[in-house]
């Protein structure tokens, strides 16, 4: 259970991404960061809050959703939201380059949700 010691399991996994990510190419900056199934924020508004980038949360559960805009308001997190799987993968294509990287905790298995977004992507192209 993640409840007995929720700050490790899920604030300082999320943070412990902050150091393993890449500068954006070509120019050097921050990378680009999507959350897929942000849920609670973790890791996408967590790396956000840490001042990690631009960082895009994608959750359709507007529970969720309210509680993620709550924690973006109070912290002046830089964060956009996408709601829908047509959506993110518009955005993905227009939006993502070398160096950006996705990431995801809650949205299931991480292949499966990879390989949804992939066959859409390679659709499109």
């Amino acid at each position: 259970s993640t409840l007995a010691d929720p700050w490790r399991r899920h604030m300082l996994d999320s943070a412990q991404l902050l150091a393993l990510l890449p500068a954006r190419e070509p120019a050097g900056g921050p990378p680009l960061i999507v959350d897929l199934g942000s849920g609670a924020g973790f890791p996408g508004l967590v790396l956000a809050v840490m001042g990690a980038g631009p960082v895009t949360l994608v959750e359709s559960d507007s529970r969720k959703c309210a509680f993620l805009r709550e924690v973006v308001r109070a912290t002046g997190a830089d964060v956009q939201h996408i709601a829908t799987f047509d959506a993110v993968c518009d955005y993905l294509e227009k939006n993502v380059d070398a160096g950006d990287v996705v990431v995801t905790m809650g949205a299931g298995d991480v292949w499966k949700v990879s390989d949804e977004y992939i066959q859409r992507l390679r659709r499109n192209r």
